[in-house]
């Protein structure tokens, strides 16, 4: 939080970097016609994620994988709430939900929630740090940082109707095949909630998301017909 003051102070350009796997110049640099000095936070060694709720939830702050959040879940019957083809490439948790990534999944849809703690500029043009996680973390920018990534609250301190954890109304809406409207594409405004699908335009230092239980994977088998040549 000093260092986003700080930069604040100094009028320069934050550009969040995670894991660096987007291709889209999110999270570099992308060009010469930025008007103002450039100050890239790289957040991979914050890199904490916390199951919470019975493991039917987790708190990712923003170094986080999703590939460190799956191997974190398979041992408990879980899975996440998105799976991109960057997974496996260490994509940030998030990186998918600041750019609603995903949506192949339908009961799941693309990354989404409505529960998060991130640092904006307030209408006066003053720094400030929200709390939407659902969690009672203390009142000062230090405290709520201190003990979110402590892991200092207790059961009684998360309260459960704090927002959506992914997007319920996905798997109808996509469905809707005789809609004259795209189903599904980038920077959709009905996703778009606070930190999801804020792309860079918060300092987003956790998100609070649903998981999933275990899906059983049926065998796959695949056959070939063969000629032999002489």
């Amino acid at each position: 939080m000093e260092i986003l003051q700080a930069c604040v102070e100094a009028d320069v350009i934050v550009i969040t970097q995670a894991a660096n796997t987007g291709l889209t110049g999110g999270s570099t640099p992308d060009g010469n016609d930025y008007d103002r000095d450039i100050v890239i936070v790289n957040t991979m060694r914050m890199n904490i994620i916390q199951t919470i709720n019975n493991n039917e939830q987790v708190v990712c702050l923003p170094g986080s994988t999703l590939n460190q959040l799956e191997l974190l879940l398979k041992p408990l019957g879980r899975e996440p709430h998105s799976v991109i083809g960057s997974s496996c490439i260490g994509a940030s948790v998030l990186g998918g939900v600041c750019n609603n990534s995903g949506g192949a999944l339908v009961q799941r849809g693309p990354a989404y929630t409505e529960m998060a703690l991130f640092a904006q500029i307030n209408e006066e043009g003053r720094l400030e740090l929200v709390n939407h996680l659902g969690i009672d973390l203390g009142d000062t920018p230090e405290e709520i940082l201190t003990n979110l990534q402590g892991h200092h609250y207790q059961k009684k301190d998360i309260k459960q109707d704090a927002g959506k954890g992914h997007d319920h109304a996905y798997c109808e809406h996509v469905r809707q095949v005789d809609e004259p409207t795209a189903a599904r594409f980038n920077a959709d405004p009905a996703r778009h909630y606070e930190a999801s699908g804020c792309a860079g335009k918060l300092m987003v230092f956790a998100v609070r998301l649903d998981t999933f239980p275990q899906e059983n994977k049926p065998p796959c088998s695949t056959s070939a017909r063969t000629t032999s040549t002489s």
